[in-house]
C-alpha cells in the first residue's frame, strides 16, 4: 500500500583494315579498251511491313468497395451504446475524483460513461466517474476522498466506490451499510493504486494517486466483492434515440451551472458532434490529460437537491439532499425538458420522470449529472447567449 498524503561497356564495332593500292608506271597507252557496261544492280529486296501492333487490352476498373458496417453485438448498459464486450451484468466502479484545480487535467476521466459533480466544503467541487469497461485504462486519477452523498450517488449504479480516505460521515455510512468499497489510504489492497512520479513533481502526492484497470480488477479479487449486477437491480437509465425526451424541448445549447463563485460550469452544444462540451472555472476547457481531448457528453441531467453545512462540522462538510423527491433538467440534442427525480432511501435507485410522471427516456450516449444546490435554481441558464 502507498501511504500518501490526503499512484549499367559497350563493345566498339571491329575495325576493318583497309590497304593503300600499289602505284605502278602508267602503261603505253593503247586502244581504249572497251567499256564494260556496269554491273546490273540488284535491287533492293522488298522490305517487310511491319507486323501490325496488337492493341493494348481494355483494363478493367477494380470494383468498387464498400465501407463494412461493424455491428457490435451487446449494449453498454451505462450509456445505451453499441459494445462490443457483454457489460450488461458486469458491476461498475464509480470513482471519486479530484477537481482542484492545482489536480487539473485529471487521467483517463474522458473514459467514464457517467459523471457526477456537485459541491464538497469550501465552495469547491468533486466529480466521481463511473466506469463500465476499466479493465483495460492504464490509468485514472487522481483518486480523492469520500463523501457520504456521494455513496448514494454510486448506489444508483450497483456500483464498486473507489476513494483515497473519506469524511467522517462517509466512513460511518460506508461500514454501516455495508458497501463495497477501496480506500487507498486507510486499507490494505497490494496493487490498486500508485503514484504517478510526473505529477509528484508538479502537484504534489496528495494529488498524485493514480489507480488502473488492472489496480482496480487486483484489489475487486483481493478484497472477493461481487463482480455481477444484483439480483432484482433496474437501471434508471433508458435510452431510445426516437423517443428521446427532449425531442420536443424548448432551445438549450449554452447552459450555465452555478454551484459556487469558485466553480461556474458552462456546457456548450455542438451540432457537428451532437455533444456538450464542458468548460469550468468559469471559461477554461476541461480537457482528459490522457489525450488532450476536450470533455463532452450527449446528455446532461440537472438536479437540484438541499445543500447545507453540517452543524458544528469545523470542516464546513455538507449535507446533501440526495433522499426524496425533487426537480432538475434533461438536456439533450440542444433541448431541455424539465424533470423530476425521487429516491426513496439512501440505497435505492433513483427514478427520473419527466414533469407528467412519464419515465425519462434519453439519447444513448454519456451523461454528465449535476447536482446543484435548490438555490442555484434561479442563476441556471439553459440558452445563455454571450454578447
Amino acid at each position: 500500500m502507498l501511504g500518501l498524503f490526503a499512484c549499367g561497356n559497350d563493345e566498339k564495332p571491329p575495325v576493318t583494315e583497309t590497304t593503300d593500292p600499289v602505284t605502278t608506271a602508267a602503261p603505253a597507252t593503247t586502244a581504249a579498251p572497251a567499256t564494260t557496261a556496269a554491273p546490273a544492280t540488284t535491287a533492293a529486296p522488298a522490305t517487310t511491313a511491319a507486323p501490325e501492333t496488337t492493341a493494348a487490352p481494355e483494363t478493367t476498373a477494380p470494383p468498387e468497395t464498400q465501407p463494412v458496417e461493424v455491428v457490435l453485438p451487446y449494449v453498454n448498459p451505462l450509456t445505451g451504446l453499441p459494445s462490443a464486450v457483454d457489460l450488461s451484468a458486469k458491476r461498475p466502479v464509480a470513482i471519486m475524483l479530484n477537481n482542484l484545480k492545482v489536480a487539473n487535467p485529471q487521467i483517463g476521466i474522458a473514459r467514464a460513461d457517467i459523471l457526477y459533480e456537485c459541491l464538497v466544503e469550501g465552495g469547491i467541487t468533486r466529480l466521481m466517474g463511473v466506469f463500465s469497461d476499466y479493465t483495460g485504462i492504464e490509468s485514472i486519477g487522481s483518486v480523492r476522498s469520500a463523501r457520504d452523498y456521494y455513496l448514494d450517488f454510486a448506489q444508483n449504479h450497483d456500483a464498486i466506490y473507489i476513494c483515497a480516505g473519506g469524511s467522517p460521515q462517509a466512513y460511518d455510512e460506508l461500514y454501516a451499510r455495508g458497501i463495497d468499497f477501496i480506500c487507498g489510504v486507510n486499507m490494505y489492497t497490494p496493487s490498486t493504486f500508485h503514484l504517478d512520479q510526473n505529477r509528484v513533481a508538479t502537484m504534489g502526492s496528495v494529488h498524485s494517486l493514480m489507480t488502473s484497470g488492472k489496480g482496480l480488477t487486483s484489489g475487486i479479487a483481493y478484497k472477493k466483492y461481487r463482480t455481477a449486477i444484483k439480483d432484482g437491480y433496474t437501471t434508471p437509465f433508458l435510452f431510445d434515440v426516437e423517443s428521446c425526451s427532449s425531442n420536443e424541448g424548448s432551445e438549450a445549447t449554452h447552459l450555465i451551472l452555478n454551484y459556487s463563485a469558485a466553480q461556474i460550469v458552462q456546457m456548450i452544444y455542438s451540432a457537428n458532434t451532437n455533444t456538450y462540451y464542458r468548460f469550468q472555472f468559469g471559461t477554461t476547457a476541461h480537457v482528459d490529460g490522457e489525450t488532450n481531448e476536450q470533455l463532452n457528453f450527449t446528455n446532461v441531467l440537472i438536479m437540484y437537491a438541499t445543500v447545507n453545512v453540517i452543524p458544528g462540522d469545523t470542516s464546513g462538510r455538507l449535507d446533501v439532499g440526495t433522499v426524496g423527491i425533487g426537480e432538475g433538467y434533461y438536456v439533450s440534442g440542444g433541448k431541455s425538458v424539465p424533470i423530476k427525480w425521487e429516491k426513496s432511501d439512501a440505497d435505492a435507485v433513483i427514478r427520473l420522470t419527466t414533469e407528467d410522471g412519464k419515465p425519462l427516456v434519453m439519447a444513448p450516449g454519456k451523461t454528465f449529472v449535476s447536482v446543484l444546490p435548490t438555490t442555484a435554481k434561479a442563476s441556471t441558464q439553459l440558452n445563455y447567449r454571450q454578447s
